[in-house]
């Protein structure tokens, strides 16, 4: 299966992710990665991969990504509402823990905005942060365009992983979005005024967050400068993926994890400060729905 896409920064990481992956044992247990790559010009022609210098780079205006196997987005919602639902939803966040171990972070997001037109080579597939594959019972992590890995990650350069769309993905805890703000509007010291708001923003479309958690975490930041915030923020990398895990199953599965006893763990997590986010909540997952 293929997937056509215009040739941009989030792109290029999304196969840079994907090629970290595959190094990881038995990753095809747990993630969707990305098997071959095709560059097109501007009218949709082949451009070899061969040699390619800065100014043939330049010509390349979409990619084609080709998948290892047939997958689709059409059986998640039928298998997060069915019996096997608890033993999906601990398979994908031990999937995240894998990429913790391997200093990687996901992020749950559509990406729709990368999904372009024109090429009769490509299969376009529907595209989400969770596939069906034909031979998996169980999903996988899909699409790393807007996911991080942190050693590559510096202050020259993180404005391009801490992408400004991240401000408008609803999954994302507010770490992710404090980083994003500060670099995208270029906040050099955190005031009062910038905490309301950061506050007003951040809450508009994420109402399943405690606001009065929010603005007390931000408190502490007033007054401090962008890199120090940064600096604080990074000890709750690993957090972020659960964080955006609990966020999309509490908004979208909330019956399901009701009838698996997950749902108060869940909200918990998402609604406490980022110090105090539960950092064995893949083994309290496994406790709740295997211990006997």
């Amino acid at each position: 299966m293929n997937l056509f896409v215009d040739n941009t920064f989030s792109t290029n990481h999304y196969i840079s992710m994907s090629d970290k992956i595959k190094k990881i044992s038995m990753f095809f247990l747990y993630f969707n990665t990305i098997e071959h790559v095709k560059c097109l010009d501007e009218d949709y022609r082949k451009i070899t991969n061969d040699g390619l210098t800065s100014e043939r780079q330049r010509d390349i205006k979409y990619k084609i990504l080709g998948f290892r196997d047939a997958c689709t987005t059409d059986g998640v919602n039928t298998v997060f509402q069915s019996s096997k639902f608890g033993k999906c939803l601990y398979h994908l966040f031990y999937s995240a823990n894998i990429l913790h171990e391997n200093q990687m972070s996901f992020t749950i997001t559509h990406f729709n905005d990368m999904i372009s037109e024109g090429s009769e080579d490509s299969d376009t597939i529907v595209k989400g942060p969770f596939v069906i594959q034909s031979n998996n019972a169980f999903p996988l992590l899909n699409d790393y365009s807007y996911s991080f890995y942190f050693p590559i990650i510096n202050h020259r350069n993180a404005k391009l992983f801490f992408s400004h769309s991240l401000l408008t993905n609803p999954h994302i805890c507010i770490d992710v979005f404090l980083i994003t703000y500060l670099l995208h509007f270029d906040i050099h010291v955190f005031t009062r005024e910038h905490l309301m708001d950061v506050s007003e923003l951040y809450m508009k479309e994420r109402m399943m967050n405690d606001k009065d958690s929010i603005i007390k975490s931000l408190e502490y930041f007033i007054d401090y400068e962008m890199e120090n915030i940064i600096v604080h923020l990074l000890q709750f990398k690993y957090t972020w993926s659960y964080f955006s895990f609990c966020y999309f199953f509490v908004l979208y599965y909330p019956e399901q994890l009701r009838d698996n006893g997950l749902y108060e763990l869940f909200l918990r997590y998402i609604q406490v400060s980022s110090v105090e986010r539960n950092p064995d909540i893949v083994k309290d997952i496994h406790t709740i729905l295997f211990t006997i």
